[in-house]
This record gives structure tokens, sequence and C-alpha cells, in this order.
């Protein structure tokens, strides 16, 4: 009779844990784990289904490669985040949130490529050949390739964090601005372009573009600010009841377009069809 065995010294009560879940959640027939534990040592048997021995070993690889993907991204993220001394300690578990929750994929969920050629293919065929697999001589010894790509993951996720952190707070800086306006016109019509141009018309249907935006922008003596950044800032000064979105929202970038919802709300209409957009 053919029986696998896992053997950890420091993840016996995680990965009993995970077992219990497992067997609870997918309720798999012919297959059974049996636990034993030595002087700090945790051993798990699993006996394959004797009718479908290859989809067992699968499904143990799968089992063990999931496990150990996640224990790997946690022990990284610990590890990485405790040299950043420009990180605050709120900052780290947030990020270190992040980190695990965007790159732990279960190979049930898909597997990323890069975890399924260096978890889960050396974990199946070790498991194959020898029967016996060490968890915790395998995240030391086997996981070093996993974790020179984490380095660069990890910093992109530390860099997409505080582009967030930044753009939450331009956003209140924003909506603190817009509360201290006072109303200049009831409507503004907000007409996109194909050419990356934004128009903008007042309650009568008549362009006000290029005096609003000398009105309220000149003062902005900067040459790095987008149309974006000029029609949002000329819409705070304004402080109109409605704005009203014509059709043509495709030629809106999101990450402005976000913006504008984030900061108008209730503000903001939509335009299907009309004269100035069929202009």
């Amino acid at each position: 009779m053919i029986q696998y065995k896992i053997w950890t010294q420091k993840y016996g009560e995680p990965f009993k844990t995970k077992i219990e879940s497992d067997v609870e959640r997918t309720k798999l027939q012919g297959e059974r784990w049996e636990l034993e534990h030595l002087v700090n040592i945790d051993g798990f048997k699993f006996t394959p289904n004797k009718k479908e021995q290859d989809q067992s070993l699968n499904n143990l690889a799968t089992f063990v490669g999931d496990f150990i993907q996640e224990e790997i991204l946690k022990d990284f993220a610990k590890s990485y985040l405790k040299g950043r001394k420009d990180l605050i300690r709120k900052e780290k578990e947030e990020i270190e949130k992040f980190f695990i929750h965007n790159n732990y994929i279960t190979k049930e969920e898909g597997v990323s490529y890069i975890s399924y050629y260096v978890i889960y293919t050396p974990i199946y065929k070790e498991l194959e050949k020898y029967k016996v697999l060490n968890i915790d001589g395998w995240i030391t010894f086997r996981s070093q390739k996993y974790k020179i790509i984490l380095q660069d993951v990890m910093e992109q996720t530390i860099y997409d964090y505080e582009m967030q952190k930044d753009y939450v707070q331009f956003i209140n800086f924003l909506i603190q601005m817009k509360s201290m306006q006072e109303e200049q016109t009831e409507l503004v019509h907000l007409v996109p372009q194909g050419n990356g141009d934004i128009l903008l018309f007042d309650e009568q249907k008549k362009e006000q573009t290029d005096y609003w935006l000398k009105l309220y922008c000149e003062e902005l003596e900067d040459d790095k600010l987008t149309i974006e950044d000029k029609v949002l800032h000329t819409l705070i000064e304004l402080a109109p009841q409605k704005i009203k979105l014509h059709d043509c929202q495709d030629y809106l970038n999101k990450p402005f377009l976000e913006t504008l919802k984030i900061l108008f709300k209730d503000q903001l209409q939509y335009c299907k069809g009309c004269e100035i957009c069929h202009k």
C-alpha cells in the first residue's frame, strides 16, 4: 500500500488546521490523513485513493503546495518588512496583508505561472519519487528562487501602497477644498473629446472651456499639469450643483473618472445623447 509522509517541526499546528478545513470542504472519498506526534516533530501520513492514485498524488501536491506557498509569503513579508525602517508598524501590517492577498493564489483558483514551476511541480516530483517531504526543509532550502522573485513583487506592492495612500490623501484634500467653495454656477456640462481634450459648457450650453481655465488655472504655473488636473481644479472652484458628463466617457482616463465619482458623487449626472454629444 502506497503511503506518503509529510514532516514538520515548525508548521505542525497550521498544517493540521488546514487538513481539517480541507477534509471538511472537499469531503474526499478514499483518501485518509493520519497524524502522529514525535518529539518536537509532527508527522502526517496520507493514504491515497486506491482506484485513483494519480489523482490523489495530485491532490496531495496541490494541498502541500498551497500551504507552503502561503507560509513562504507570510515569512518573506515579515522578514522583508522588518528591515524597512522607513515604514511605521501600521503601514507594515497593511502592506503585509495586501501582499499576501494579492499573491496567494491557490492551484484551485488558477495558480500563477511562477508558483506552478517553482513550487507545485517540484513538490509533485519529490512526493512521486520519495513519498516523503519535509515542509521546514523545503521552505528553507528549496524556495530561494521564489523568494528572489518575491523581492521585486514586494517592492511593487510597497510602491502601489504608497501611491494609494498618496491618492487617498489627495482626495481628502480635494474634498476639503470643495467644501470651502461657494457655488459659482448651477450646472457644468463636461464633454470629453477623442483627442484627449475636455470641453466645459455652462448651463446655457455655451462653451466656457478657455475662459474658465484661464480664470481659475492661470495662477497654477506648472507645466506638468494635465488637462484633467486643470478641469478638476476648475470644477472645484466653480462648485456647481450638478455636473453632467456627456457621452464619450470612454475618452476619459479611468483614474480621472474615478476621482470625479468620488469627489462629486450624487452631483454627477450622465447624458447618453443630446445636441452637445452630437456636436
